[in-house]
């Protein structure tokens, strides 16, 4: 079989086949003539975890036009189709032609790849041009499939072409369950020497500022997207309605990567901020008795784990690295980040506080500045 016949689809397969592989996935399958125990379905694609764990997304499409039902007719048939793909697994070994990414990041291998008993099986509706309703929703989270209406659909591709793998870490993370430890210069934690800092006389949580590289930050980070936060199943069997962040501006991107970072001189002097979901391990290093409730420096621990981290504020900082064309700047050029745990509703208040309490500044006030 060759590589045409597997990424061979047409119309909205094509679409679906261009998202997967803008992610890098391992290895994708997307034509219309895709079986999987005789059942239809538009594409296939395979994460490989640290260790060799399989992490498979099962997709298929719903458009207009499909039977008189609508998208809950289609629903019912895709839950078919899983609850015969998971019985067979479980029995034997399921073995399917897929394209494997190459070392120069082109899909031009052909390979067999295998579902077992052992793999973490994802099964994804994809809506081309129908938004479902509540009952579709709870009918997919009760048999725990995934919806993807049009919008979220179309934002994972824009998001896709613009920061690449990392789009299919945020992906794999809204599915959840899968694996994303990853091994960078040995299995140990990313350790960080940090000023601890009560910011709020002990209100609120405290927060970390240390110096970090791009590189390592853009695998920990993801960033909550408002424009999916309602409508939009990730497969937790929750809706999130907390998300805050617009979706990344390409020619913001573009700036800060080319005509910022471009120049070899530009770097970032204010803060990269992230949320901890937790109080990061630590070991404390050294504080000063008079003001040891206030400030103190620790050794933090950061596990390996791709979209582990939110990013609150500065992701076009962060993302325009990889915009530069000189790509070693994210291995040379550290970032300050400063860290919170949140508490109550910290978060939202700091997010409101950058983005709406503090005054923009103006190009032309940069000349009155001293040289």
């Amino acid at each position: 079989m060759e590589v045409s016949d597997i990424l061979g689809s047409t119309g909205f397969e094509r679409r679906i086949q261009s998202l997967l592989t803008s992610c890098h996935f391992d290895s994708v399958v997307a034509n219309s003539d895709l079986r999987i125990m005789g059942r239809e379905v538009k594409a296939l694609a395979l994460h490989q975890s640290m260790g060799g764990a399989n992490n498979f997304l099962i997709i298929d499409a719903f458009q207009k036009g499909e039977g008189s039902s609508g998208i809950s007719s289609k629903l019912e048939e895709f839950n078919e189709t899983k609850r015969r793909i998971e019985v067979e697994t479980r029995r034997r070994r399921i073995r399917i032609e897929a394209c494997r990414l190459g070392p120069n990041e082109v899909y031009d291998q052909v390979q067999t790849v295998q579902i077992t008993r052992q793999s973490k099986l994802f099964f994804i509706l994809v809506s081309a041009d129908v938004e479902y309703d509540d009952a579709d929703l709870e009918y997919a989270l009760a048999h725990k499939i995934s919806l993807w209406g049009p919008k979220y659909f179309a934002l994972s591709k824009k998001l896709a072409d613009m920061i690449g793998v990392y789009a299919k870490y945020t992906i794999l993370r809204e599915l959840s369950e899968v694996d994303l430890r990853f091994e960078d210069e040995g299995k140990d934690d990313y350790r960080y020497t940090a000023f601890k800092i009560d910011l709020s006389g002990g209100a609120q949580g405290y927060t970390y500022v240390f110096p970090m590289l791009p590189e390592k930050l853009l695998k920990l980070a993801y960033v909550y997207r408002r424009e999916t936060s309602r409508s939009e199943n990730f497969g937790k069997g929750r809706r999130l309605y907390n998300t805050y962040q617009r979706m990344l501006i390409p020619k913001k991107l573009k700036d800060i990567g080319e005509n910022f970072l471009g120049t070899g001189n530009g770097s970032f002097k204010n803060n990269i901020i992230i949320v901890f979901e937790q109080d990061p391990k630590q070991d404390r290093q050294k504080f000063d008795s008079i003001t040891d409730s206030s400030i103190g420096l620790v050794n933090i621990h950061l596990p390996k784990v791709y979209a582990s981290i939110r990013v609150l504020d500065g992701q076009h900082r962060l993302y325009g690295y990889l915009k530069a064309a000189d790509q070693s700047q994210m291995r040379k050029k550290s970032l300050i980040v400063a860290g919170i745990v949140p508490v109550g509703s910290e978060e939202a208040e700091t997010f409101l506080s950058i983005n709406k309490k503090q005054t923009a500044v103006i190009d032309i006030g940069i000349i009155s500045f001293p040289h």
